[in-house]
């Protein structure tokens, strides 16, 4: 095993990993999903294809992405439209979209240690090769997680492929081995999940906190949902 291998195991195992989410007033908020590595082989480029996914409501952590082009404006972008409005951007010379998008949460500077302590997650892009690493390796120091964009062997975790119809959110991964075919497949379930669905989503809301105040057990209300989609055929 090499020496990073070995580096990249210990890191990971002494990583601890907390999960958090809310029942808002209108049901589970579904805001983002990340996969964590459990293991690694030892190989450092190679992950072996176990994962956990996890909602994270944006209330609850802060997350930080570090970068100045195009890529970064990506991110930054579907970040907040899952809700992590208040996503900081580490840049020191962002390119004008990138600065507008970001707004007051754009810190023009490298995320010192102490900045590093206050994140939960840190996506890397549209940086210096030699700097993500010395970046990357800071966030795990710190216990904060990190997404090194296409370094697979510098990831704790990969963003998922999405499709969000309000309050509906269904994600496609491949663990980091295929990015094009969870595209792909994205592509495809936005097809048969279309904009009617987030009508459809919020309607069942609303009858199950009507059922639920009844008393209808939580079975119940499982099976007056299958029998609904099925009566009106939305699948």
């Amino acid at each position: 095993m090499t020496l990073d291998a070995e580096r990249r195991r210990e890191q990971i195992a002494r990583k601890r990993i907390g999960t958090c989410g809310t029942f808002g007033p209108t049901g589970i908020i579904p805001l983002y999903r990340i996969e964590v590595p459990l293991e690694v082989s030892g190989n450092a480029d190679k992950c072996d294809p176990v994962v956990l996914s996890i909602i994270l409501d944006p209330k609850f952590v802060r997350l930080g992405v570090c970068g100045e082009g195009a890529l970064a404006l990506r991110r930054l972008r579907l970040l907040r439209s899952g809700g992590a409005t208040e996503t900081l951007l580490f840049a020191e010379r962002p390119i004008e979209d990138l600065r507008s998008e970001s707004g007051q949460y754009l810190r023009q500077q490298l995320p010192d240690a102490e900045t590093l302590e206050s994140l939960h997650a840190l996506w890397i892009a549209d940086v210096d090769p030699d700097l993500k690493h010395i970046l990357a390796e800071r966030a795990r120091t710190a216990k904060v997680l990190v997404n090194v964009e296409d370094v697979p062997a510098f990831c704790d975790f990969h963003s998922a492929a999405e499709v969000r119809r309000g309050e509906l959110l269904i994600t496609i991964s491949t663990a980091g081995a295929a990015p094009g075919l969870a595209s792909v497949i994205r592509k495809r379930l936005e097809e048969i999940f279309g904009p009617e669905w987030a009508a459809r989503v919020a309607s069942l809301r609303s009858l199950r906190a009507e059922w639920r105040c009844k008393g209808i057990s939580m079975p119940e209300i499982a099976r007056r949902i299958e029998v609904l989609v099925r009566e009106n055929d939305w699948l």
